[in-house]
């Protein structure tokens, strides 16, 4: 019996079909891995739609009170100063078990303690134009800054931010 030897050409081709075989499937390992990322992209893109949504319905939630109000209907302590947000975009004050994210307004009536995020200037605001900067909260107000906070998650995407507002009397 006679064995039969590869010759060299033979072998040459199950090297360059080896090689193929692996630069195919790192080929279509990298394009599952792009759908993948294509999706996840596609999930937070949504979330962040209803962020905006949310973060507009909140800011007109604000605007349903009086200006000189506001404070004492949404600020610490008013039972509204934190919210829930339902996919719908809307925005509620009662957990209504299908809530998709949670918010909070953060209302900035203390002069000195006002973040620089809202400003250039380092001592803070002069909220009631009075060319003092106070210590202590603020009644007579003209300006309010608001931070209002947004953590949403969907299928395992979580999206939280804060936007910094500063409101004028309406």
């Amino acid at each position: 019996m006679t064995q039969s030897k590869l010759t060299k050409s033979e072998g040459f081709t199950l090297i360059e079909f080896a090689m193929a075989l692996t630069i195919f499937s790192v080929g279509v390992l990298g394009t599952v891995a792009t759908f993948g990322s294509l999706n996840n992209l596609g999930d937070q893109r949504e979330l962040e739609v209803s962020r905006s949504t949310i973060l507009r319905n909140a800011i007109a939630t604000l605007q349903t009170v009086d200006y000189a109000d506001v404070p004492a209907s949404f600020g610490t302590g008013s039972g509204q100063e934190s919210f829930w947000c339902r996919s719908d975009g809307s925005v509620v004050f009662t957990d209504p078990g299908d809530a998709i994210g949670v918010g909070q307004y953060i209302l900035f009536v203390d002069e000195s303690a006002i973040p620089t995020a809202f400003a250039d200037l380092f001592l803070g605001f002069d909220l009631n134009g009075n060319g003092v900067i106070e210590n202590g909260p603020v009644t007579d107000y003209r300006l309010l800054p608001v931070r209002i906070t947004i953590s949403l998650t969907e299928q395992g995407v979580v999206l939280a931010k804060s936007s910094d507002l500063l409101f004028r009397a309406w």
